[in-house]
């Protein structure tokens, strides 16, 4: 009789375990849906919810994650980026940015001529993604068709 009892507490709390991680899942996501850029000066710091170091042409393939404190920062004359480290790059070294989604993702793509890695940055907004590729695009970066056709769509015509 115990044995019986067993195996559904065990499917219960296993349940209740996903439930609870879905749910906070859903609140970051909404959370982060409804932030707004960063402005210091001459320096915008886009919000993110995680980033992501990848080979470049695998654009869902990561080597590397930051859920905890990922970064995109556009100064006046560079870009900062955070997956593991912090790195700077000058915008001419920005070779192409991209826009992707998914299930509950907004990415904005950073492909670089001088490195394997491009760096993802899923801000779960099209808005906030938005203002970062035209950020970018006023900085002297090459689009991408998808980022110039997220940029198309602003004036709210239909897709």
């Amino acid at each position: 009789m115990s044995d019986l009892l067993f195996i559904p507490a065990v499917l219960l709390g296993v349940g209740a375990i996903w439930g609870l991680v879905f749910l906070m899942v859903q609140a970051r996501l909404r959370a982060a849906s409804r932030a707004r850029p960063i402005v210091d000066g001459t320096s915008v710091t886009i919000p993110l919810v995680a980033a992501f170091a990848g080979f470049k042409g695998t654009p869902w393939l990561a080597c590397a994650h930051n859920s905890l404190s990922p970064r995109l920062k556009l100064d006046a004359d560079h870009v900062e980026v955070k997956v593991i480290r912090k790195r700077r790059r000058p915008y001419r070294l920005i070779q192409q940015v991209d826009y992707r989604t998914g299930i509950g993702t907004r990415n904005v793509i950073l492909t670089f001529s001088d490195s394997l890695l491009s760096f993802r940055g899923n801000t779960a907004s099209e808005s906030l993604a938005r203002e970062a590729i035209l950020i970018l695009q006023a900085r002297g970066c090459p689009l991408s068709p998808r980022a110039q056709a997220l940029l198309a769509g602003a004036d709210g015509a239909p897709r």
